[in-house]
């Protein structure tokens, strides 16, 4: 669970036999709410690592590097879309950046 100065934080997991879920929300001052699905980004029965975008099996500055330059109309070598949509809103975009390097910096 993360928490700032100007933020209220809580988290949720529930767990079954076939599956573990877990989200984090995060509430800002301004009132914007952001509830990550953190089982899309770890999940100990997945082959997908979520943020390895380049699929070298890191998350690291280069995932976020290389997810940029498709936002902005690059074509980047070995990129994975399902990887990159971080929030699985069906997009890649800063959001997805900016969790991406959350995780590098493990906020």
């Amino acid at each position: 669970m993360w928490s700032g100065d100007d933020t209220d934080s809580e988290d949720s997991a529930s767990h079954t036999a076939d599956a573990f879920r877990a989200f984090v929300t995060t509430t800002a001052a301004a009132g914007d709410v952001l509830t990550i699905d953190v089982d899309s980004i770890i999940n100990p029965q997945a082959t997908v690592l979520m943020g390895d975008v380049n699929s070298d099996g890191l998350i690291n500055i280069t995932d976020a590097s290389t997810t940029i330059n498709y936002i902005l109309g690059n074509n980047p070598e070995n990129f994975s879309l399902k990887k990159a949509d971080m929030n699985g809103d069906g997009f890649v975009n800063i959001t997805d950046v900016t969790t991406i390097i959350s995780i590098i910096l493990h906020l």
